[in-house]
């Protein structure tokens, strides 16, 4: 896999420029404290790492989302979460570029063909190995760049029974015990 160096200077490159600091982006995000943070951090390291101006330009939530859904950004802050615990939950999102959930515009026909064959296949190693390939395809091509991943924390006393997190991280009280 490439470095974020390697990526910048064959994005200069293919720009015409030499000096990342003739590169300004934007950065779009939602008003929210938290992605604010975030975006500051993103910029900070950006600026210090890879000599890239990087711009934070924070929109409210439906302009962001009108913004996002045609393509009109630079670099754009989308989050989602899983609804079923499988990897096709976060690889189906990509699987067209008129998708929805795909605001990227990236397509990949070797990553559909891999898909639709895990999609069909029984065997449920052979899938997992069919998705672990689309997914490297997708890590490869970098439509998306993960930066952090939603977690909830939780502690409980010895007699509290049955209080730990599902697949999700969320916790049912239902069924928790106190003896």
């Amino acid at each position: 896999m490439q470095s974020a160096r390697e990526y910048l200077n064959k994005g200069l490159e293919e720009l015409g420029m030499s000096d990342p600091s003739e590169l300004t982006v934007t950065l779009t995000t939602n008003t929210s404290e938290t992605h604010g943070t975030i975006a500051q951090y993103l910029q900070a390291g950006w600026v210090d790492n890879l000599g890239i101006n990087l711009e934070v330009a924070n929109q409210d939530w439906q302009v962001h989302l009108d913004n996002l859904i045609p393509l009109n950004y630079q670099l754009g802050r989308l989050g989602s979460v899983a609804e079923y615990n499988d990897p096709n939950a976060f690889l189906e999102m990509y699987y067209e570029p008129d998708n929805g959930m795909n605001r990227t515009g990236w397509e990949n026909e070797e990553y559909k063909a891999l898909l639709d064959e895990a999609g069909m296949e029984t065997d449920l190693d052979r899938r997992l190995e069919l998705l672990k390939e689309a997914e490297a395809i997708f890590m490869e091509e970098m439509p998306t760049v993960p930066v952090y991943f939603y977690s909830n924390a939780y502690v409980a006393k010895d007699y509290v029974q049955n209080m730990q997190p599902d697949a999700f991280v969320d916790v049912q009280l239902k069924h928790v015990v106190v003896e």
